[in-house]
């Protein structure tokens, strides 16, 4: 597994003969920069080809929530990538989150599941 670090996030990335699992890990408050630079970063490296399933994880342990205008722009990434991501775990110790993730499999194609335990996540991912 790879690391690479933009400003307040950490990007941890897997890749396999058929899948990318991303695991993003954002510390305090996000914005539009740091947005930006993930987006590049998931357009360079996660979708190998048609085929292949990227499968994304959101560690918010240590999230701050976003800048107003970086809220917007990760809206409008995640619609631009809707359809380029198989699955979705949202990993944290927040309520919301839950709830979160039931929203979130509406505005995608992605499977959306809460997790509470990282271990479990990660292996619902692989899978």
């Amino acid at each position: 597994m790879s690391n690479t670090q933009f400003s307040n996030i950490s990007i941890q990335f897997e890749v396999s003969e058929d899948k990318s699992i991303l695991i993003l890990k954002p510390s305090g408050k996000l914005n539009k920069e740091v947005i930006g630079q993930v987006a590049q970063f998931i357009n360079s490296n996660a979708k190998q080809s048609a085929t292949h399933q990227v499968n994304l994880m959101l560690d918010t342990t240590d999230f701050g929530g976003w800048e107003y205008d970086a809220f917007i722009e990760d809206i409008k990434m995640s619609i631009k990538h809707r359809n380029d991501v198989s699955k979705i775990a949202l990993f944290g110790n927040q309520v919301w989150l839950d709830v979160a993730a039931t929203l979130a499999s509406f505005a995608t194609k992605a499977e959306v599941e809460y997790f509470d335990n990282k271990t479990n996540a990660i292996e619902w991912l692989r899978s």
